[in-house]
C-alpha cells in the first residue's frame, strides 16, 4: 500500500482520535496529528489482508497507540526542563511587546556592578562543578561543548550522570 496516499486518505481519522487526546499532556494538537500520520505509515508496513481486519480499522488501532505513546514520552519527568522550555525567538509571555526576547538580551559591555554579578556567578558555578564526580563533569563539558558523547555506559549513564549534575548545580547557583 502506497504510504503517503494512506496517509492524505486517512487524514479525518487522524483528526478526529487527536481531538479526543488534545487537551492532554505537554503535545499541541498539531504534534499528534504528526504522530498520527506516523501511525499510519507504521500501518501501511505492518498491515497483513489475510487477518481479517479491514486496513482503516488496523490504521485506527496504530494512530492510537502512535498518539499514547507521544504523549506518554511528553509527560515523563526526565522530559520536564524540554516541556517546560521557551524560545528566545518568540515574545515574553505575559508582556506587551511582540519583541521576541532574544532582543533583550544584551549583546554591549555589561556595566560595573553587571559583571561583578557575572563573576559571582561564575565563581558559583565553578563552586559547584567541584561537588560533580568525574564522570559528571565530563558529561557537563561535553555537553557544553556539542562534541560527541565518549563516556562509557551508554545513553542512559549519560543521561543519568547530567540530571544528577543538574541537580548539584542548580544547588550551588
Amino acid at each position: 500500500m502506497n504510504a503517503e496516499r494512506a496517509v492524505r486518505d486517512h487524514e479525518r481519522l487522524i483528526g478526529a482520535i487527536a481531538s479526543r487526546f488534545t487537551p492532554r499532556g505537554g503535545l499541541t494538537r498539531d504534534d499528534l496529528i504528526q504522530e498520527g500520520r506516523i501511525g499510519v505509515w507504521n500501518a501501511c508496513s505492518a498491515f497483513r489482508p489475510e487477518v481479517g481486519l479491514t486496513f482503516s480499522a488496523f490504521a485506527g488501532v496504530c494512530i492510537e497507540r502512535q498518539m499514547v505513546t507521544a504523549l506518554t514520552a511528553a509527560t515523563r519527568q526526565k522530559h520536564k526542563y524540554l516541556n517546560q522550555s521557551f524560545s528566545l525567538d518568540l515574545p515574553a509571555p505575559g508582556m506587551e511587546s511582540d519583541d521576541p526576547m532574544s532582543d533583550s538580551v544584551p549583546t554591549r559591555d555589561l556595566g560595573p556592578l553587571d559583571s561583578v554579578l557575572a563573576w559571582e556567578e561564575i565563581a558559583r558555578l565553578g563552586r559547584g562543578m567541584r561537588t560533580l564526580t568525574a564522570n559528571q563533569r565530563e558529561a557537563v563539558m561535553v555537553r557544553m561543548d556539542r562534541r560527541p558523547y565518549a563516556l562509557h555506559g551508554g545513553t542512559k549513564h549519560i543521561s543519568n550522570a547530567l540530571t544528577r549534575a543538574d541537580i548539584k548545580l542548580r544547588e550551588a547557583v
